[in-house]
Parts: structure tokens; C-alpha cells; sequence
């Protein structure tokens, strides 16, 4: 999605506004609006759901597969998808990290 020009932080006269200050969350318009306009801000980062690797706002065997092909060295996921992935909190994505995920999918126990 996209903020439209000069939406807003500008007065009736199309000037910019003094002390204008964003706060938006990073990769979404409003990161983007700020940086265009030369907005001071602050940029907040995604909540995420444990697991939910692929963003769907979802934890599903999609999330398994991508982890699985992480740890086979199939392909490796990228810096926000490990934070995802890495459900046990320690900086690794392994097996452990597939079955808790895998569990989850399962109901046997929630992440």
C-alpha cells in the first residue's frame, strides 16, 4: 500500500511541517512516506507470531517445510524469517525448532 504525496506533515500551502515525527513500523508505507519526505521518525520493528516463518499470520506446515529446508541446507531463510523460525530462543534453527513448530501445527503444545 501506498501513502499518497503530501498526506500528511505538510500545512495548506503544501510547506512542511516543523516537528513533524513519525513513528510507523519498518518495510511498510509509512517507513517509506517518512524517508521520501525527510521525516525525522522512529521506526518500530514488526510484531511477528513464533513460528509463522512465512508471515501468513498463521503457523502451518508451510512454517515446517520452511524451516525443515533451512536446516537441510535447501534453502536459507533470510534474516526475519530466522527470527521466526528460531521458536526455542537460541539463535540456532534445528530440529528442535521444527518439532516445536511441528507440535504447534499438531495441537500437542503451543508454541
Amino acid at each position: 500500500k501506498e501513502i499518497g504525496e503530501k498526506a500528511f506533515g505538510y500545512d495548506s500551502e503544501d510547506k512542511r511541517s516543523k516537528n513533524f515525527y513519525i513513528t510507523c513500523f519498518e518495510d511498510t508505507a509509512g517507513e517509506d512516506y517518512m524517508k521520501d519526505n525527510g521525516f525525522d521518525g522512529n521506526v518500530k520493528q514488526q510484531p511477528y507470531l513464533r513460528g509463522d516463518i512465512n508471515n501468513d499470520h498463521t503457523v502451518t506446515v508451510t512454517d515446517i517445510s520452511m524451516a525443515a529446508g533451512h536446516v537441510k541446507a535447501i534453502k536459507e531463510l533470510n534474516e526475519v524469517e530466522f527470527k521466526r523460525a528460531d521458536v526455542s530462543g537460541d539463535d540456532v534453527v534445528n530440529v528442535t525448532d521444527i518439532s516445536m513448530i511441528a507440535a504447534h501445527v499438531k495441537a500437542i503444545k503451543e508454541l
